[in-house]
């Protein structure tokens, strides 16, 4: 999976779409301190919304599972199947897009790593 191909495609639409509104004089709200101001309070910031499918059958049946996600400022909704997660991110204000992409990558890395740990221990 090519992340990081994936981040600069959608920052180049993003780019195009923002050059678009301003010619027609509607640019998105951008406040200096606050970011991106949207309808949603709890998306104020960059707006960027993060959002990973993985499964993960242990981690997912952890009681600790939601220790872990706090401690990674993520939040988890179950997937499709047994065992699968979708893990997002919890905060955007205040975080630049690339290091808001970034620490949900290595999140997700981190709660892979416990995976295998628990799948260890298991055996």
């Amino acid at each position: 999976v090519d992340v990081p191909g994936a981040f600069k495609r959608l920052r180049d639409v993003l780019a195009r779409l923002e050059g678009a509104l301003e010619v027609r004089r509607r640019p998105f709200v951008r406040h200096d301190r606050w970011g991106m101001l949207l309808a949603d309070p709890g998306s104020t910031g960059t707006g960027l919304l993060v959002s990973l499918r993985v499964r993960l059958p242990r981690v997912s049946c952890d009681k600790a599972l939601p220790e872990w996600l706090a401690d990674f400022g993520l939040v988890a909704e179950p997937g499709h199947s047994p065992g699968e997660l979708v893990l997002m991110n919890k905060y955007a204000l205040g975080v630049e897009e690339p290091a808001l992409a970034n620490a949900v990558m290595r999140s997700v890395a981190a709660l892979c790593e416990r995976e295998k740990d628990l799948e260890a221990r298991r055996s």
